[in-house]
C-alpha cells in the first residue's frame, strides 16, 4: 500500500476514534444524569461509576489541549452546529492540517490517561 493510502486510512481511523469517543461521552453524561436522578430519589449513594470515570478522563484531555486545539475539537465533533464553521477563521487547507494535529493532539492525551487507568 502506498505511504499517502496509509496515511488517508489512518487519518480516518483517527477521525473515526474521535466519533466514538465524543458519541460515548454524550451517552456517558446522559448515564450520569440518570443515576443522580436515581440516587437523589433513593437517598443511596454508591462508588464512581464507569461514566463519571470516563467523562472526567475526557473533560482532563481537553484542559490539556491548547485553545486552538480545543476549539477545533469541540467544533467537529462535540458540538457539531454548523459543518463549515472553520470557514470564517482559516482557509480549507490550514483548517485541514490543524484539525490533524489537534485530532493526534486529543488522541494523545487521551491514550496517555487510558494507560494512567
Amino acid at each position: 500500500m502506498s505511504s499517502s493510502k496509509q496515511k488517508l486510512s489512518r487519518s480516518h481511523m483517527q477521525i473515526l476514534r474521535m466519533k466514538q469517543i465524543a458519541s460515548s461521552y454524550f451517552h456517558a453524561k446522559k448515564m450520569i444524569d440518570c443515576r443522580e436522578r436515581a440516587l437523589s430519589d433513593s437517598h443511596s449513594s454508591g462508588g464512581e461509576s464507569i461514566y463519571t470515570r470516563f467523562v472526567a478522563r475526557v473533560n482532563k484531555v481537553f484542559s490539556n489541549l491548547d485553545d486552538m486545539d480545543r476549539t477545533i475539537i469541540n467544533n467537529d465533533f462535540y458540538y457539531e452546529d454548523y459543518q463549515y464553521w472553520y470557514t470564517k477563521y482559516f482557509s480549507a487547507s490550514t483548517y485541514y492540517r490543524l484539525r490533524n494535529k489537534a485530532i493526534k493532539n486529543f488522541l494523545s492525551l487521551y491514550n496517555r490517561e487510558c494507560r494512567k487507568a
